[in-house]
């Protein structure tokens, strides 16, 4: 009983374990084309902004080194987009540095 038990236990940190393996990490190319998919069409209202937020969290912690600051500025401005009440300033002010750095890296695709 006691094998048997050791064995599971062994399986299962094994299977835990796997699933902490780090993604690989896009490249500048691939991190602008998950971009233009997720900004093609951004929803409006608190609750597109949050689901365009979460989209965002998705290519944020495999987005390439030099895109990493336009994915966070678009967080950040899905962030306060979707507040109850939004500063507009402060999310248009994150839009255009997104938009800055993402022109410098991709500048083919706009």
């Amino acid at each position: 009983m006691k094998k048997l038990t050791t064995a599971l236990l062994a399986a299962a940190l094994t299977l835990s374990a796997s699933a902490c393996v780090a993604h690989p990490q896009l490249t500048n190319a691939e991190t602008c084309e998950r971009i233009i998919s997720v900004m093609a069409s951004p929803p409006a209202g608190k609750t597109g902004q949050i689901r365009l937020g979460n989209q965002i969290r998705t290519i944020e912690p495999v987005s390439s080194d030099d895109l990493k600051s336009t994915v966070e500025k678009l967080l950040a401005y899905s962030n306060e987009s979707a507040k109850a009440e939004p500063d507009t300033a402060k999310a248009a002010e994150f839009f255009a540095e997104a938009q800055k750095t993402y022109a410098e890296f991709c500048p083919r695709s706009q």
